[in-house]
């Protein structure tokens, strides 16, 4: 498999009811069965739904980037949870209400999108004194910051809120588990927020693929 030197993230933004079950349905049976019994176990429709995108969107992604040997069948699971491929390409999937999005990447790549809305509350931990000013100034801006954590810990593969803290933010660079980490920020839709992380500090490419469906 050659190695691959380009940084794509692909997004869909899809609505409840906008595909039909059968649909859903024929591209969840036709999963691998680790991958089916994952997403059947869902009692969420919708958030089944997203996933089941997020898969497509990572198939299209392989195939954008040359990987020709890629296949569903061929993912594995880490003790984290996070899929992954044991070929030269990285990804990662994110949603957030109507958007799913797949990052993919020749080096450790992390993505995170989210819905701007308001909060009840900001939380206890993992915002600085500064942040939390801009925050007071622009309450839209915590998302900016959730964001780009979550999008470190993913490219680390390291999940889990415990460990926001330890992130540091520097603007469009990250600190982390000893490692400088890029970011890029983009608002695929209006309305929400993404951002990749990567030790590479190139921007991506980023691209709607309205028309992909389920099992596509």
């Amino acid at each position: 498999m050659e190695p691959c030197s380009q940084k794509l993230v692909l997004y869909r933004r899809i609505r409840p009811g906008q595909i039909d079950p059968a649909t859903t349905a024929a591209a969840l049976a036709a999963l691998p069965p680790a991958l089916h019994a994952r997403l059947a176990r869902r009692q969420d429709e919708f958030d089944r739904l997203r996933s089941l995108i997020g898969l497509a969107l990572l198939r299209a992604g392989m195939t954008r980037l040359g990987q020709a040997d890629f296949t569903l069948d061929a993912l594995t699971v880490s003790p984290h949870g996070k899929p992954d491929w044991p070929g030269p390409v990285r990804f990662s999937i994110s949603h957030a209400n109507e958007l799913v999005a797949c990052a993919l990447a020749g080096t450790p790549v992390g993505l995170d999108v989210e819905w701007r809305r308001p909060l009840p509350r900001l939380p206890e931990a993992g915002l600085s004194p500064a942040e939390r000013a801009a925050i007071a100034e622009d309450p839209a801006r915590f998302f900016d910051f959730w964001t780009a954590r979550e999008a470190v810990l993913k490219a680390a593969g390291d999940l889990g809120i415990a460990r926001l803290t330890e992130v540091t933010l520097h603007g469009r660079k990250a600190e982390y588990a000893e490692r400088v980490w890029h970011l890029h920020h983009a608002e695929p839709l209006p309305g929400y927020v993404l951002c990749l992380a990567s030790p590479d500090p190139a921007p991506p490419v980023i691209e709607e693929a309205a028309g992909i469906m389920p099992g596509s």
